[in-house]
């Protein structure tokens, strides 16, 4: 392949990962050149089937852009997976952005790669570009008021199913009124 069609193999390459940013909400709004800077920062990972991309309680120093493959989430040791994680998806960025430490253990479920972006490269991008750091905070804002608004509907979908601790008593009370032979009949104990 000669030098010009590798540097146009290159060119497209870049417009392509552009392209994909954009779809990354945290970085949808923000310019082509913006994007290209924050490309420079990033750098590649890839991980086999099985390797752990990060362990829950970890340090959140870098926040991961899923290119391809497929990722699960799990929480608490469990094996049991609480979500998967497609491309074209950001992992990790609220710890990066709000020092918290990781929430859940992220595992590769087939060949995936990735772009790190370490949390000191986006602080000292964010430092000599506030405007972008203002512009990135307001997203991350936007996100997590987002999830807690999702989180307060779910949460009043259980409360339905929550049972006081009156109406516990209440239930106590009904039962103690059950003479006992009827109990044992009902199955009561």
């Amino acid at each position: 392949m000669s030098s010009d069609a590798e540097e146009r193999l290159r060119a497209e390459q870049k417009v392509r990962l552009v392209v994909f940013l954009k779809k990354i909400p945290l970085f949808s709004d923000f310019p082509t050149s913006t994007l290209r800077k924050i490309l420079l920062l990033c750098s590649k990972v890839t991980l086999e089937a099985g390797e752990i991309l990060c362990k829950e309680g970890a340090a959140s120093d870098s926040m991961y852009i899923l290119l391809s493959g497929k990722l699960q989430v799990n929480i608490r040791s469990s094996d049991v997976p609480v979500a998967t994680i497609d491309p074209v998806s950001s992992i990790g960025e609220m710890g990066v952005f709000t020092g918290e430490t990781r929430s859940a253990t992220v595992i590769a479920t087939q060949k995936s790669a990735l772009f790190s972006l370490n949390k000191g490269s986006l602080n000292i991008f964010i430092s000599k570009d506030p405007d972008f750091g203002v512009r990135i905070m307001s997203k991350v804002i936007k996100t997590l008021s987002e999830r807690i608004a999702a989180d307060n509907i779910k949460m009043q979908g259980f409360q339905k199913y929550m049972i006081s601790k009156e109406e516990v008593q209440e239930a106590k009370t009904l039962v103690d009124t059950i003479p006992e032979d009827d109990k044992q009949e009902r199955g009561i104990f």
